[in-house]
């Protein structure tokens, strides 16, 4: 095959001599013109483009994959920029890639970021292709097919062969899949029309509509014949006031469906009529089959019951929560925390309680969920009876503080005297340095940054936080991370080390981010960088949907009146430009949020997240947090409606003891939550 050449165009330069005032001696001051090298061209006259990985990337980058092939045809292919160059075009997504070019690249990469990608690519090409069945069946003899792509690909071969019942199996399981998008599943029931039936269309709009996607639901909702029942769904999401009028609409074929129940139960809650909706619940059906979405009933479920439990109606609530079916099980143990936590507080019932703590210490796939699964045993043990006590309240607070860096393991930590560890950065041994310093995966990242490819090499980073074990690696990573000043891709590494269950806390809750320049006397250093992590995981230049911008993500107008407040130029750029800026800045908000709410760092936190008018709202349901006692307090940090705010404020207190005690301050989240700054 030729390689792919530029055309030449060639100019001719012209050098005119300069005089001023003629005379030799003013020419010899005239540097004389270097010559251009010329560039090698091929016998039709176009330029040869040198074979580099800078060139070949930048082809790629233009969708050039005949020019890539060239120039990795001229590389040593044993050289670190022709694997870089071979592993980005199999990362590419392009058309001209085959399935061969894919499979090779499959067992040459395997130890490369971006596995999954790559065979995502590969069953596309298959898909694309269409080979023969024996070719696609044997392909995927020893690895069922992970994409749509590959699953239709494979149907297509067992249709082609004769064995429709396995064909119709795999095309099931890729209508039911909520992931296909209304194109592709318009085009699947058109390719295999003959496997599906009026139930399969119906089961497809109802997984959608569980979801809300109103709008891929419509075609099968009209091959289902179940336009009524999919108008009665649109109106409950869109307008539940007018939904009873279409659900009483609803044809007598539909009349005994379990989503019926469900939309009754929506259309009610968002009503407000909750004593109502909970009743309903009676109802659910036994089959998870006929639940269809067992997360979206328990999402109703959590409303309906967290607004029984405010309303003083424990009993309810939990019989509610109680009886969720989720199968995912973070969606499961949060369903079990909630039934427990209402039998405990609302019930005074710690029997009940401890089951449902006990499922949630078994569900727990996190450092965070089994801190509060054994912190929620701990406080129910001392509820118990002594004698019903299979172990001691301190013996379950203290593996709670085995997790230092989550909410209930700080609490538990409390609850035992304790204060949180500091933590220390890891390290590098001399042998980590070197065995880091020799890995092809940092030798390959290193390359890819020198030839400016900075999302590339950033997979390379995440897949090396994601693979290595030891910390002092970790330490070297998150450095050359913070050497480029990327503190958000730094924290990601640190994070993903945590989770994994590595000791890397103190790259889990980075010092460095704030200059020396900023101002946080008036919040604090520590409560400065505990905003900053949770609003903007340390990136300078963020800008949320909301026009929230930099580390602690301050509106531009509220960025104006502080700054005019405190004497301070007020420049919109460098919200985004300048860390200590906006750390002034935001430090200087937040010790005034802290003052308006009266010192307590609770209730600033939600104005923080939600709003100040959430604050006066949540108290007036909720009363009053400040100096309350500590169960309490936590009772109404639990009781925050928002998911996503009262995670929010669990975050930030946790944040806020962990920097406390990095910048050698007294950590005591007791105080903090009941008292919040008393000084």
């Amino acid at each position: 095959m030729k390689p792919r050449r530029h055309r030449l165009v060639t100019l001719l330069a012209l050098a005119l001599p300069l005089s001023f005032g003629g005379g030799a001696a003013h020419a010899l001051d005239v540097p004389m013109p270097v010559p251009l090298e010329k560039p090698r061209l091929d016998e039709n006259g176009a330029i040869i483009v040198e074979a580099t990985l800078e060139n070949g990337l930048v082809a790629l980058d233009r969708g050039n994959l005949e020019e890539v092939r060239d120039i990795l045809s001229r590389l040593d292919p044993e050289g670190l920029d022709a694997r870089i160059l071979g592993w980005s075009m199999a990362m590419s997504r392009s058309a001209g890639l085959t399935s061969d070019d894919l499979a090779a690249a499959e067992t040459r990469f395997a130890d490369w970021p971006g596995a999954e990608t790559i065979r995502t690519n590969f069953e596309v090409a298959f898909y694309r292709e269409n080979p023969s069945p024996r070719r696609l069946l044997a392909a995927f003899a020893d690895r069922s097919p992970e994409t749509i792509a590959g699953k239709t690909a494979v149907a297509r071969a067992f249709r082609r062969i004769g064995r429709d019942d396995e064909a119709k199996k795999v095309v099931l399981a890729v209508w039911n899949d909520v992931d296909l998008d209304a194109r592709a599943a318009s085009a699947l029931a058109k390719e295999f029309e003959p496997y599906f039936t009026k139930a399969d269309y119906l089961s497809r709009m109802k997984r959608l509509l569980y979801r809300d996607r109103t709008s891929a639901a419509l075609e099968p909702s009209r091959l289902a014949g179940a336009e009524s029942l999919y108008q009665a769904w649109v109106q409950t999401i869109k307008a539940p006031q007018r939904a009873k009028t279409a659900l009483d609409k609803v044809d007598e074929a539909f009349r005994d469906d379990p989503a019926l129940t469900y939309l009754e139960i929506r259309r009610l809650r968002q009503l407000d009529k909750i004593d109502e909706a909970a009743a309903l619940f009676d109802r659910m059906p036994d089959s998870d089959s006929d639940l269809i979405d067992p997360e979206e009933w328990w999402v109703e479920q959590r409303i309906v019951s967290r607004s029984l439990m405010e309303k003083g109606e424990a009993e309810k609530a939990w019989k509610v929560a109680s009886a969720h079916r989720a199968t995912d099980p973070k969606i499961a143990a949060e369903a079990e925390f909630h039934a427990g936590w209402y039998a405990l507080r609302g019930l005074n019932d710690p029997e009940k309680a401890k089951a449902h703590f006990q499922r949630l210490r078994t569900l727990a796939g996190s450092r965070t969920e089994r801190a509060r699964a054994y912190y929620w045993l701990a406080r129910t043990a001392e509820k118990e009876k002594k004698s019903s006590r299979a172990l001691e309240p301190a013996s379950l607070y203290a593996k709670a503080a085995e997790h230092p860096a989550s909410f209930y393991g700080q609490l538990a930590a409390s609850a035992l005297k304790e204060q949180p560890a500091a933590f220390a950065d890891p390290q590098p041994s001399p042998s980590d340095r070197a065995r880091f310093a020799n890995r092809v995966i940092v030798k390959a990242l290193d390359r890819l940054q020198a030839t400016g490819n900075e999302a590339r090499a950033r997979q390379f980073y995440v897949h090396l936080a994601r693979t290595i074990e030891s910390p002092g690696e970790f330490t070297l990573l998150a450095n050359k991370a913070r050497a480029r000043g990327d503190y958000r891709l730094a924290l990601y590494i640190g994070k993903l080390g945590w989770r994994r269950g590595l000791e890397v806390g103190a790259l889990a809750f980075p010092l460095g981010v704030m200059p020396r320049d900023a101002d946080t006397s008036g919040a604090g250093l520590a409560l400065a960088y505990s905003i900053a992590r949770q609003e903007s995981s340390f990136d300078l230049a963020a800008v949320s949907p909301a026009n929230a911008r930099g580390l602690l993500q301050l509106l531009p107008g509220t960025a104006r009146e502080v700054a005019g407040r405190h004497g301070l130029a007020y420049s919109p750029e460098l919200l985004t430009r300048d860390a200590g800026y906006n750390a002034t800045l935001g430090s200087h908000y937040l010790a005034e949020q802290i003052d308006r709410f009266g010192g307590s760092y609770i209730l600033t936190f939600v104005a923080y997240n939600a709003g100040p008018k959430r604050v006066n709202e949540w108290i007036a349901r909720f009363g009053d947090p400040r100096g309350r006692p500590l169960e309490e307090v936590v009772d109404w940090v639990e009781s925050i409606p928002f998911p996503e705010t009262r995670n929010y404020v669990q975050h930030v207190l946790e944040n806020y003891q962990i920097y406390k005690a990095r910048l050698g301050e007294k950590a005591d989240i007791a105080s903090d939550l009941r008292l919040g700054r008393t000084g």
